[in-house]
C-alpha cells in the first residue's frame, strides 16, 4: 500500500492546535460523564453502578472501531474522514442528551465512540504525515495537551454543569465544541493525495472486534451480578477464541486489519503490553474516585469534580517538563520506570481515602497521579512509533490507540467487577469504605506485573531525540 503524502500547508504548525480540538472534546467526553453517574441512574432510577455500561460501552465503540480509521484515511484521505468523524461524533452527543433510558443512552454512547474513533488516530496520523520524527515530539506537544487534560477536567465541568443545569447539558456541551472543529478543520487541513487502497479487510474486522466485544461484556456481566458467572465466563472465552482466531487468519492475509508484525519490534511491542498493564488503574481512577466522594463523603458532584482540576494542573505541569532536553539526558527506559513506580505507588495510596480524610492531601495525591500518568503517556507514545516505518504509520496509531482505548475501557469494567467482588467476600455494602480500600489496593496490583516488561526495555534507547548538529 502506497503512503499518502500530504500536500504543503501555507503554516503546518496550525495543524496540531485544529487536531487538539478534536482530542479534547473527545478524551473530555471520556471522563465527563463519571461525575454525573449518580444522576443519571436517579433519572433512570438504576443502581450508579449499572451506568457503568454508559462508560464501557463508548470506550469499548472506541476499541472496535478505531481498527478501520487507517484503511478509511487512506482510501477517502484524512481530512474529509476527520471532518466525518468528528460531525458524527457531535450529532451522537445529541442523542445522548435526550435519551431517557439506559438501553437508549447506551446506543448513543456507542455511536459517540464510533465518531471518537475515527478522530483520534486519524487526527495523529495528519501529524505524525506532515512532521518529521525529529519534529514530532515537539508537534504532539501541542496535540497530547488538550487530550490529556481533557480526561481530567471531564469530572471538574462535569460538576460544574450538575450545578447548574441537569446532566443532559453534559453532552451539549459538546456541540459547540463540534462545530467549530469541523468550520476549523475545513479552512485549515489542506486534502491528501489520493491512493490506490486494497479491499477492506472484513474477515479481520469481524474477528478482530467479535473477539474485543465479547471480552468486554464478560466484564460487563460479571461486574453487574455474580448470579451471571458462567454466562461471563462463555463470553470471555469466545472472546479470546475470536482474538486467537483472527491472529492465525491475519498471518495468512497479505493485507491484514492490524499488522501484527509491528509487535516483532521490541520497542513497539513493549509499549503496548505496559499500556494494557498500567492504563486500566487510571482509567478505573475517573469512575471511582467521584463515586467515592459523592457516595460515601456524601459531597456534592461540584466537590468532587472540583478535586479532578488538581489532576489536569499536574498534568499540565508534567507536560511542559517533559521535552526533547529530558530525553536528551534521560533514556526512555529511565523516565518510564520512574514514572510508572511513582504512578503506582500514589496510585495505592488512594486507597487511604475510602473514607473522609484531608482535602489537602487528596488534592496532592491526584495532582501527583496526574503529573505521573503524563509521562507514562508520552513515553508510551513515542515508544509506538519510534521504530515504525512510514509506509506502517497508520497501522501503528490505529493499534496503539486500540490498545489505549480498551485498556482504559478494561479498567473501568474490572473496578465494577472487584467492588461487586470485595462486597459479596467482605459481605459489606457494595458502595461502603471498606469496598473502596480493597479495589484501589488489587486494582493497582495488577498494575506492578508492568515493571517486568520495562526492565526489559535498551537501556541507553533515547526516543525521537533533536536532530543532529
Amino acid at each position: 500500500m502506497n503512503t499518502i503524502v500530504p500536500k504543503t500547508t501555507t503554516n503546518k504548525w496550525l495543524l496540531p492546535w485544529v487536531i487538539s480540538i478534536a482530542m479534547f472534546i473527545d478524551t473530555l467526553d471520556s471522563t465527563i460523564v463519571t461525575v454525573a453517574i449518580p444522576h443519571i441512574a436517579d433519572s433512570f432510577n438504576l443502581n450508579p453502578i449499572d451506568l457503568k455500561l454508559a462508560l464501557t460501552s463508548y470506550l469499548l465503540s472506541l476499541a472496535v472501531f478505531i481498527p478501520i480509521s487507517g484503511w478509511l484515511a487512506d482510501r477517502y484521505g484524512e481530512k474529509r474522514i476527520f471532518i466525518f468523524a468528528v460531525a458524527i461524533f457531535t450529532l451522537s452527543s445529541i442523542l445522548c442528551a435526550i435519551s431517557n433510558n439506559l438501553p437508549f443512552l447506551v446506543l448513543s454512547r456507542m455511536i459517540q465512540g464510533f465518531g471518537g474513533a475515527l478522530m483520534m488516530p486519524v487526527g495523529r496520523l495528519i501529524v505524525l504525515r506532515n512532521f518529521s520524527k525529529y519534529e514530532y515530539p515537539r508537534a504532539m506537544t501541542f496535540v497530547a495537551l488538550p487530550g490529556l487534560i481533557g480526561p481530567a477536567l471531564g469530572p471538574t465541568l462535569g460538576g460544574v454543569i450538575l450545578q447548574i443545569a441537569s446532566w443532559h447539558w453534559i453532552f451539549l456541551a459538546n456541540v459547540p465544541l463540534g462545530i467549530g472543529a469541523i468550520i476549523v478543520a475545513y479552512h485549515i487541513i489542506k486534502p491528501s493525495e489520493k491512493v490506490a487502497t486494497l479491499p477492506f479487510n472484513w474477515s479481520g474486522f469481524l474477528l478482530f472486534s467479535s473477539g474485543l466485544a465479547c471480552i468486554t461484556l464478560s466484564l460487563a456481566l460479571l461486574g453487574d451480578k455474580f448470579s451471571l458467572m458462567y454466562q461471563a465466563a462463555i463470553f470471555f472465552v469466545v472472546g479470546i477464541l475470536f482474538l486467537l482466531f483472527y491472529w492465525q487468519v491475519s498471518r495468512t492475509q497479505s493485507v491484514p486489519l492490524l499488522n501484527l508484525t509491528l509487535f516483532q519490534q521490541k520497542t513497539f511491542r513493549i509499549s503496548m503490553i505496559v499500556g494494557l498493564l498500567v492504563r486500566p488503574s487510571v482509567g478505573a481512577t475517573a469512575f471511582l474516585v467521584p463515586l467515592l466522594l459523592q457516595t460515601v463523603w456524601n459531597k456534592t458532584a461540584l466537590f468532587a469534580g472540583t478535586c479532578f482540576m488538581f489532576l489536569a494542573l499536574g498534568m499540565l505541569c508534567s507536560r511542559f517538563l517533559f521535552n526533547q532536553k529530558l530525553l536528551a539526558l534521560f533514556s526512555i527506559k529511565k523516565i518510564l520506570l520512574t514514572s510508572v513506580l511513582a504512578l503506582l505507588i500514589f496510585s495505592m495510596n488512594l486507597c487511604w481515602f475510602s473514607q473522609p480524610q484531608s482535602m489537602i492531601y487528596l488534592i496532592l495525591l491526584l495532582f501527583m497521579i496526574g503529573a505521573a500518568s503524563v509521562l507514562v503517556y508520552t513515553c508510551l507514545g513515542l515508544m509506538s512509533v519510534l521504530d515504525v516505518e512510514k509506509e506502517q504509520y497508520s497501522q501503528a496509531t490505529s493499534m496503539a490507540s486500540t490498545n489505549q482505548q480498551f485498556s482504559i475501557g478494561c479498567g473501568i469494567a474490572i473496578a465494577a467487577v472487584i467492588l461487586n467482588l470485595v462486597s459479596r467476600v467482605t459481605h459489606t455494602p457494595l458502595l461502603s469504605n471498606e469496598v473502596f480500600f480493597w479495589t484501589f489496593i488489587i486494582l493497582n496490583g495488577l498494575s506492578i506485573s508492568s515493571l517486568f516488561f520495562i526492565l526489559q526495555l535498551n537501556p541507553e534507547k533515547i526516543a525521537i531525540a533533536s536532530p543532529p548538529l
